[in-house]
C-alpha cells in the first residue's frame, strides 16, 4: 500500500499509471489538475500535522491546562488568516482538536490517537526503508 502511494506522488510514474488505468477502464484522467495543487494538498497535510504535533507535545506537558492560543499556532505555521481559518475547519471537523472553554485550541483523545498512530507508521516506513538499503 505504501509502495502503490509512493508511486502514484511520482509524476512520472503516475503518468504511467493514468495511462494503463486508461487503456483498461476507457476512463480519462481530467487533465486539470495541476502539480501545484498537489503541492498545495501535501503543504496542508504537513500543516495539520505541525498542529497536532505541536498540541499533542503541548497536552503531554501539561495535561491538565493542555490549550494554546491560536495566535501561537497561527505564527508557528506562518500562515494566512485565511489558511489558518481552514487548518482550524478540518482538523476540528475530524474532531482532532477541540476549542477549550478559554478559547485556546487543545488536542482531542482522537487527535492523540492519530498523531500515535502516524509516529508508528513513520517508524515502520524508516525500517523497510533501512531493510531496502541493507540488502
Amino acid at each position: 500500500m505504501i509502495e502503490a502511494y509512493k508511486a502514484l506522488r511520482n509524476p512520472d510514474q503516475r503518468a504511467q499509471y493514468d495511462l494503463l488505468y486508461t487503456g483498461k477502464t476507457g476512463f480519462i484522467f481530467s487533465a486539470n489538475v495541476e502539480v501545484d495543487d498537489e503541492k498545495t494538498a501535501n503543504a496542508d497535510a504537513d500543516a495539520h500535522a505541525k498542529i497536532l504535533l505541536f498540541l499533542y507535545k503541548r497536552r503531554r506537558e501539561n495535561a491538565q491546562d493542555a490549550g494554546v492560543g491560536r495566535y501561537f499556532v497561527q505564527k508557528m505555521l506562518n500562515c494566512s488568516d485565511e489558511h489558518f481559518e481552514f487548518h482550524l475547519w478540518y482538523l476540528k471537523s475530524k474532531s482532532l482538536i477541540e476549542i477549550t472553554e478559554q478559547g485556546t485550541l487543545a488536542i482531542t483523545i482522537e487527535g492523540v490517537d492519530h498523531v500515535i498512530s502516524m509516529s508508528q507508521t513513520i517508524m515502520r516506513e524508516k525500517l523497510l526503508i533501512g531493510r531496502v538499503i541493507d540488502t
